[in-house]
């Protein structure tokens, strides 16, 4: 494209999206009872966004008035976002203290909280104190790099459960932290080749990514995963496993479409953290969790919709392992 104000054939596309909205629509299509705490506009979009929000409670959500719902823009080529276009703050900026202090009594109910980073500041405090009132694990989203560093204040980052950025959010991270941040450049050179562990352990031994992870796990003892996400490359998993009491590393290989075409990678994350999440709660291992959230992820990328209506049918079959665990239990005694 020119900047010369000609126009472009392309293909618009009109869906539900936001970092915290896709994972309620996620993990109620995988058959957990989510709601969603948010804020939009009295206006048509807000309309639309009920209408398309079957399969999670959006009903407390405050109604900003005077002010637009959120809405993003992004200009999407072979599948990857190249720009992205936002208009968010005013909504946004209803999710008070007060707000999520009204809502007190959902936050104490809940098995899980996954934060978005698009929360104000001293929203995602509330949060966190909340939470940690209440005894709840918390997951942050840092969403963009320009808001990952909100979770560092007031010590926040001490007291979450999980925590899921891309590269460049890490590497912002860990330069707020005092870190040195590894070029993206290096991860692909080294993590290309999944097989080769002994290039890849080496590679990880001195990136500053993981002396920060581990750090992080030796200063709260709360954390538990630490999932930094390297688009095509995978994911790189940083992990407490409480049976060793040791925190393990190791490298996610990324989800095969197979001969199927990529049609979006927007939404892919988001659809691994509930697919891993909600296989959690169903009582699953580490590791079959982490094949869960790479099996949504899949889903996801087939599909233009960030959450697909596919993850009804993986949540179909984690409903059935469930019962089909509990029977089993129930006929040994």
């Amino acid at each position: 494209m020119s900047n010369d104000g000609g126009s472009y054939k392309g293909s618009i596309f009109q869906r539900c999206g936001g970092v915290a909205r896709n994972h309620a629509e996620a993990l109620g299509r995988l058959g957990c009872e989510s709601t969603l705490l948010t804020a939009v506009g009295n206006d048509d979009l807000a309309d639309y966004l009920r209408t398309k929000s079957t399969v999670f409670d959006i009903s407390h959500a405050n109604i900003a008035r005077g002010s637009s719902s959120a809405t993003y823009m992004s200009v999407n080529i072979n599948g990857n976002i190249v720009h992205g276009f936002s208009s968010i703050e005013e909504s946004i900026a209803s999710i008070t203290p007060e707000y999520i202090s009204k809502n007190e009594s959902l936050i104490a109910e809940t098995d899980y909280i996954v934060i978005d980073g698009n929360l104000p500041e001293n929203a995602i405090k509330r949060v966190i104190d909340l939470a940690e009132a209440h005894r709840k694990k918390v997951w942050f989203e840092p969403t963009d790099i320009a808001k990952a560093t909100k979770i560092l204040h007031s010590d926040c980052h001490l007291k979450i459960h999980s925590i899921s950025p891309n590269a460049n959010e890490t590497a912002i991270i860990c330069e707020a932290l005092g870190y040195q941040s590894t070029p993206f450049s290096h991860f692909e050179e080294h993590l290309s080749d999944f097989m080769n562990q002994e290039v890849v352990s080496k590679f990880l031994e001195n990136a500053g990514e993981l002396r920060m992870g581990f750090d992080l796990f030796a200063k709260n003892q709360k954390l538990s995963n630490v999932f930094i996400t390297l688009g095509s490359l995978g994911i790189l998993g940083i992990h407490h496993d409480k049976r060793s009491d040791k925190v393990i590393c190791f490298p996610i290989p990324p989800p095969s479409a197979g001969a199927k075409k990529i049609v979006s990678v927007s939404g892919a994350g988001d659809c691994f953290n509930s697919g891993f999440l909600a296989a959690q709660l169903y009582g699953h291992g580490f590791e079959q969790s982490v094949q869960i959230g790479r099996e949504c992820a899949k889903e996801s990328l087939l599909t233009v919709n960030a959450v697909p209506e596919t993850l009804n049918l993986i949540g179909e079959k984690l409903i059935e392992d469930l019962v089909a665990h509990v029977h089993t239990a129930d006929c040994r005694h």
